[in-house]
């Protein structure tokens, strides 16, 4: 039977009949290959695609047969075939570059699992139309999303890490737990299954943001979780470190304190959450405490502030200039301000005197006299 129905003419969607083909695809009215790809993209191979005649019913040599058991008979013995049972196009198909059905997504991915079954070689342009095309739903900062597979992963847990920020993974909520069912036709098409992978992916993706300038207040948070991941699960860091250290990302609050330029991480911009991730910015090169880090402080006085300083202030100054071993620069730069208070006004430090004990017969002798005064 299977060599007679190998010759016997068919009529194809456009009233021609033909004897010779290379594959038989089902009528297109109802078909998965209509639903997946929209036009028959094999005919450039040869295949003919049946006519909608063969779904009605018929009698022949005097036996009915409705129209489903015919294409069961012509599928039996001329191998009308549908996805996932037909062999891929080699040219890449159009509606994988835009967000595909739920359904249309399991289709395809049962394809591809059809495929490695019968260990029928996928062709490089139809997997590559699938791998780089934006039809797989991800989920971005808990927004959804359409990313190509291989911007995309699937893990089997979040590690312990409810926050991934910016991390592109595949949108469970939407195609369900069957879609782990799947995770080696997904390895196919480029989905990271592995953390090593998608920590790879990841820090990539951080990384070229950071050299860009352009890492939002959300892009910035996701970073610092990702380095705390990173830390609690024990792996490498130091490369996605020394490649962030070098970028200009961070925004920070010139002035923020009265009396230095020290670049303050801008909390406004980040929130108080920003706080809590002291270990990770510290990693990445910042001081996130005083420390005695008295030069620092000296090196970045801002010499517009130091007219009417605050007693607090003052006393800080100071204090920084006798741990300091380089001075000089601000004692030049308080000598020439009147940034002491005294009873008579603020004055220059070198017209002050310090009340002690043995200046008070100054008192006695002067009737105005700039001391220093105590209890401000």
């Amino acid at each position: 039977v299977d060599s007679l129905c190998g010759k016997m003419p068919l009529v194809d969607s456009y009233g021609h009949v033909t004897t010779v083909r290379s594959g038989v695809l089902v009528p297109a009215n109802g078909s998965k290959w209509v639903e997946l790809i929209g036009y028959n993209t094999w005919n450039k191979k040869n295949y003919i695609e049946l006519g909608e005649d063969y779904f009605h019913p018929a009698c022949f040599a005097g036996t009915c047969k409705s129209g489903k058991q015919f294409m069961e008979f012509l599928s039996t013995h001329v191998k009308a075939a549908d996805i996932p049972h037909i062999s891929p196009p080699k040219a890449g198909i159009p509606t994988t570059s835009g967000p595909l059905t739920k359904q249309n997504a399991f289709l395809l991915l049962e394809w591809i699992r059809e495929l490695q079954r019968k260990g029928i070689s996928i062709p490089k342009k139809f997997l590559t139309c699938i791998k780089e095309g934006s039809w797989l739903k991800i989920k971005i900062n808990d927004s959804p999303g359409y990313r190509p597979p291989s911007e995309s992963f699937l893990l089997a847990s979040d590690g312990g890490n409810s926050n991934w920020g910016t991390i592109l993974q595949t949108g469970t909520s939407f195609y369900g737990d069957k879609i782990k069912e799947y995770k080696e036709e997904l390895k196919k098409i480029g989905v990271m299954c592995e953390y090593r992978e998608a920590c790879a992916f990841i820090g990539n993706y951080l990384m070229s943001l950071g050299a860009s300038s352009t890492l939002s207040r959300t892009n910035v948070i996701s970073m610092l979780n990702f380095i705390k991941f990173l830390k609690q699960n024990s792996l490498s860091l130091n490369h996605f470190v020394s490649r962030i250290r070098e970028g200009r990302w961070l925004k920070t609050s010139h002035g923020r304190k009265q009396i230095s330029k020290i670049p303050f991480i801008d909390e406004d911009e980040y929130g108080k959450e920003i706080i809590s991730f002291k270990p990770e910015l510290q990693l990445l090169g910042f001081i996130i405490d005083f420390g005695g880090n008295y030069q620092m402080v000296v090196d970045n006085i801002l010499s517009s502030f130091l007219s009417s300083l605050t007693a607090e202030v003052l006393l800080f100054i100071l204090d920084c200039m006798y741990h300091s071993t380089s001075p000089n620069k601000i004692a030049t730069e308080l000598e020439s301000r009147k940034c002491l208070k005294t009873g008579m006004g603020d004055k220059n430090p070198g017209d002050c005197f310090f009340s002690d004990s043995e200046w008070c017969c100054l008192l006695q002798v002067f009737n105005s006299v700039p001391l220093i005064d105590h209890n401000f």
